[in-house]
C-alpha cells in the first residue's frame, strides 16, 4: 500500500490530522513495568514482615502478582493480534484499568503498611511509593490517562492515611506527598505537551511534502502515512494505518519487495528500488521508493521509513523509446532483406529507398518528440565514456548547452568535493561495463555546480564489442536543497529547544532551593518564566537576530507595575544580541521584583528611573544601564545574596564579561550594569521599523 504519486490531482482530498496511537509505546514498556512492580513489591513486603501480619502481606503481594499477570496476558494478546485489530480502543481501556488497579494496590500498601512509631519503615514506604509514582511519570507521560490512572490511586489513599493521625508530623508528611504528586503531575503534563508539540511540528513538516511518506513495521504494517499518501488512495491516514502495504503489490513482486527492505542493516541502512502497484480502480503504476531502516538502542530494526514518487511516465518513455528502436530495427532489417532478394528496377530502388528514409526520419522524429516531452534528458557516450550526444531538451532543463558536454567524461565533470570512494565505485562500474541506476553526483558547470542523477546501460555491437553507454539524466538540485533545508531547520529547532530548556531548568533549580513552600516557588518561578517568554517573543519576531533595549524593558517591566506612572525610562534605541537580551530580561525582572517587594515600588510614593545608552569609545565603550530607586523605604545591603542578585552579578560579569555596581543607598538601590559594546550590538532584522536608528533616544513613562 506504500505507493502513489502526486501526478493525479483528481484524487486530492482535504488534509486530515492523523491521530497518534499510544498503544505501541505503552505495550512496549509493559513487561518492564510489570517486572518492576513485582520486584519492588517483593522488597517492600520483605521489609514489613516483622511489622505487618503475614496474611495481609501475602494477600497484597498476591494481588500485585495477579494484576501484573493480567497485564502481561494483555501484552501477549496484543503481540499476537493481527495488525489491523491492534488499534482497537478497547485494548487501551483494558490497559488503563490494569494500570489504575496497580496504582490502587500501591495506595492500599500505604494504608495497610502504615505502622505508627516505625519511623524508618515509614520513610522507606514513602520513598517506595514516591519512586513508583516518579517511574510512572517517566514511563506513562506519553498517555496522560494512564499516568493519572496510576498516580491518583497510589498517592491519595496514602496521604489520607497519614492525615488521619491528626498530628503535625503526619499531616506534614501527607502534605509533602500531595505536593510531590502535584509536582510530578505538573511535570508529566508539561512533558506531554512538549512531546505533543514536537510531534505536531514534525507532522506539519511531513504533511507539507509532495512526496509520499510512510513508516511501517518489519511485517509491512503501516504505522504512519502523510496526507499525500492518503489522498492518492481516496482515503484517510487513520483508515490506512494498521494495514499492510504489501497487499497492493502484484503477487510476483511481493517477495522481491520484502527482500529489498529486510536486507537492510546498520552497515547499509538505506535502499532504493522500483515496483508496480495497483491503484483504486485497477490502474497499474510504477513507483520508486527509498527505504531507511530505523534501529533501537540494541541495534534491532524496529521500523522503516520510506519516501516514494511515481515514475510511470519515465517508464512509459523508456518503453516507447525501446519500442521505437525495435520498430526501426525491424523495418530496416525487413527492407534490407527485401532489397537483397528483389531484382527491382533502379527507379523502383530509388523510390523505395526514399520511402525507407522517410520512415527512418519519422521514427527518429518520434524519438526526439518523446525526448523533448520528457522531464528527463537522454545521453550517449562512446567506448571511452566521453559524451557524444544529448537530447535537445538538456539545455532547457539545466541551462547548459549540450555541446558543452561533448568530449568530456562524467568523472571529469564531478566536483572536486566528491567522495573519492564514490568516484572509485563508479569508475569500477564503468570499467566492468555494468548498468547503473540513479547515480547521484555534483557536476561542475559553467553556471555553477548542479546535482544530477543518471541511469545508464552499456551498448554492445553485434560482435559483442563495447560501444559506450546510453541512458537518462535528471536535475535533482532542488531536491538536494530541500533535504539540506529540512536538516538545517530540524537542527536549529533542536538547538533552540535545548538552550531554552537548560535556562528553564537552571531557574527551576535555583528557585526551588530558596523557596520555602510550593506557592512561593510557583510565584517566583512563574515570574522568571514570564520574563524569559517576553524576551523569547521579541527574539522570535526578529528571527532570532536580536532585540531592541526599549522593547525589552517594556515587555519585562509592565507585568510588575500598577496604574500610575512610576517608572521613567531614558533609553537609547540600542540593538541587543540574543544572549544579552535573555540576560537583561531576567535582570530587569529581578530588579522589578525586588523593588515591588522591598524597594521603591513597595510604597505609593516610590519611583524608579531606568537609563540606558552606549558609552563613547574613549570612555571604554559598551552598553551602560542604570536602575535607580527613589522615594522608597530605607534600604540596606543584604547580609546574604539571594538567587536574583547572584544571577544579576554572575550572568553579567561571567557570561558576558561585563560589570555590575550595586549601591545600597538609604534612599534607594542603584544598580549599574556595563556590557562590552561587541556583546551589546547585533544587527536588526530588515523588516524592523527601527532598523538603521541605532543611537536614537527613547523617552517614555511606563504605567505602573
Amino acid at each position: 500500500m506504500r505507493v502513489g504519486g502526486e501526478n493525479d490531482r483528481t484524487h486530492a482530498a482535504p488534509r486530515q490530522r492523523q491521530t497518534p496511537d499510544p498503544l505501541p509505546g505503552l505495550y512496549d514498556r509493559l513487561p518492564t513495568l510489570a517486572a518492576i512492580n513485582l520486584f519492588v513489591g517483593s522488597v517492600l513486603a520483605a521489609m514489613f514482615v516483622p511489622l505487618v501480619a503475614a496474611p495481609i502481606l501475602a494477600g497484597w503481594l498476591g494481588l500485585i502478582a495477579a494484576v501484573q499477570a493480567l497485564r502481561l496476558l494483555s501484552w501477549i494478546r496484543y503481540r499476537r493480534a493481527p495488525p489491523a485489530s491492534r488499534r482497537d480502543h478497547r485494548r487501551l481501556r483494558v490497559l488503563v484499568l490494569a494500570t489504575a488497579a496497580t496504582g490502587a494496590l500501591w495506595g492500599l500498601a500505604g494504608v495497610l503498611f502504615h505502622v505508627p512509631g516505625a519511623a524508618a519503615h515509614q520513610v522507606f514506604l514513602s520513598f517506595t511509593i514516591g519512586g513508583m509514582v516518579a517511574g510512572a511519570a517517566v514511563a506513562l507521560t506519553a498517555h496522560l490517562p494512564s499516568f493519572f490512572a496510576f498516580c491518583l490511586p497510589a498517592l491519595l489513599p496514602y496521604s489520607a492515611r497519614l492525615a488521619i493521625e491528626l498530628d503535625l508530623p503526619h499531616i506534614g508528611m501527607a502534605l509533602l506527598v500531595l505536593a510531590f504528586g502535584a509536582g510530578i503531575s505538573f511535570l508529566g503534563v508539561e512533558i506531554h505537551r512538549s512531546l505533543r508539540a514536537s510531534e505536531e511540528r514534525y507532522r506539519a513538516v511531513i504533511e507539507d511534502q509532495e512526496e509520499l511518506i510512510c513508516r511501517f513495521r518489519p511485517d509491512g504494517t503501516l504505522t504512519f502515512v502523510n496526507g499525500a499518501y492518503a489522498r492518492y488512495f481516496d482515503s484517510t491516514p487513520d483508515e490506512l494505518v494498521g494495514t499492510n502495504w504489501l497487499d497492493l503489490l502484484p503477487e510476483a513482486e511481493r517477495e522481491l519487495a520484502r527482500r529489498s527492505f529486510t536486507a537492510l542493516a546498520a552497515a547499509v541502512p538505506t535502499a532504493t528500488y522500483e515496483h508496480t502497484v495497483s491503484r483504486p480502480g485497477g490502474e497499474v503504476r510504477w513507483q520508486q521508493w527509498r527505504d531507511r531502516a530505523l534501529f533501537d538502542h540494541a541495534g534491532r530494526i524496529v521500523e522503516y521509513q520510506s519516501v516514494g514518487r511515481d515514475v510511470t511516465e519515465r517508464k512509459q518513455a523508456e518503453e516507447a523509446l525501446r519500442q521505437a528502436r525495435d520498430d526501426l530495427e525491424q523495418r530496416v532489417e525487413k527492407r534490407t532483406v527485401e532489397l537483397r532478394s528483389a531484382n527491382l528496377a533502379h527507379v523502383a530502388e530509388i523510390a523505395e529507398r526514399r520511402r525507407v528514409e522517410a520512415a527512418l526520419r519519422g521514427s527518429e522524429q518520434r524519438f526526439r518528440d518523446f525526448a523533448a516531452a520528457a522531464s528527463d534528458w537522454f545521453w550517449e557516450t562512446d567506448a571511452e565514456h566521453r559524451f557524444v550526444w544529448f537530447s535537445p531538451n538538456v539545455e532547457a532543463l539545466t541551462g547548459v548547452p549540450r555541446e558543452w558536454h561533448y568530449g568530456r567524461t562524467r568523472l571529469e565533470l564531478m566536483a572536486s568535493t566528491t567522495d573519492p570512494a564514490v568516484l572509485e565505485a563508479h569508475r569500477r562500474v564503468l570499467e566492468a561495463h555494468q548498468p547503473f541506476r540513479d547515480f547521484e553526483y555534483l557536476r561542475r558547470g559553467p553556471r555553477g555546480d548542479t546535482w544530477l542523477s543518471a541511469s545508464g546501460v552499456p551498448v554492445f555491437d553485434a560482435e559483442g564489442r563495447f560501444g559506450g553507454y546510453r541512458g537518462v539524466g535528471r536535475d535533482i538540485t532542488e531536491k538536494k536543497q530541500a533535504e539540506e533545508q529540512r536538516e538545517l531547520l530540524l537542527s536549529e529547532l533542536s538547538h533552540r529547544v535545548k538552550n531554552t530548556l537548560a535556562v528553564v531548568q537552571a531557574c527551576a533549580e535555583q528557585t526551588g532551593r530558596r523557596a520555602s513552600t510550593v506557592p512561593v516557588f510557583l510565584e517566583a518561578f512563574r515570574g522568571r518564566l514570564f520574563a524569559l517568554a517576553a524576551a523569547q517573543t521579541l527574539l522570535t519576531q526578529s528571527g532570532w537576530q536580536g532585540a531592541n533595549l526599549p522593547d525589552l524593558a517594556r515587555a519585562t517591566l509592565l507585568p510588575h507595575l500598577g496604574p500610575e506612572d512610576r517608572v521613567r525610562m531614558e533609553i537609547e534605541n540600542l540593538p541587543l544580541e540574543p544572549p544579552v537580551a535573555l540576560t537583561l530580561a531576567l535582570v530587569f525582572h529581578e530588579l522589578a521584583t525586588n523593588a515591588f517587594k522591598y524597594g521603591a515600588l513597595s510604597v505609593p510614593g516610590g519611583r524608579v528611573a531606568l537609563t540606558g545608552h552606549a558609552m563613547p569609545v574613549d570612555g571604554g565603550g559598551g552598553l551602560r544601564v542604570e536602575w535607580r530607586e527613589m522615594g522608597g523605604p530605607p534600604v540596606r545591603a543584604p547580609e546574604e545574596r539571594g538567587f536574583g542578585l547572584r544571577m544579576i552579578v554572575e550572568a553579567t560579569e561571567y557570561q558576558h564579561a561585563g560589570r555590575v555596581e550595586l549601591d545600597w543607598r538609604e534612599e534607594g538601590l542603584i544598580c549599574r550594569l556595563g556590557l562590552p559594546l561587541a556583546k551589546a550590538k547585533a544587527p536588526l532584522p530588515a523588516n524592523s521599523p527601527r532598523a538603521g536608528q541605532h543611537g536614537a533616544s527613547v523617552s517614555l513613562s511606563l504605567p505602573g
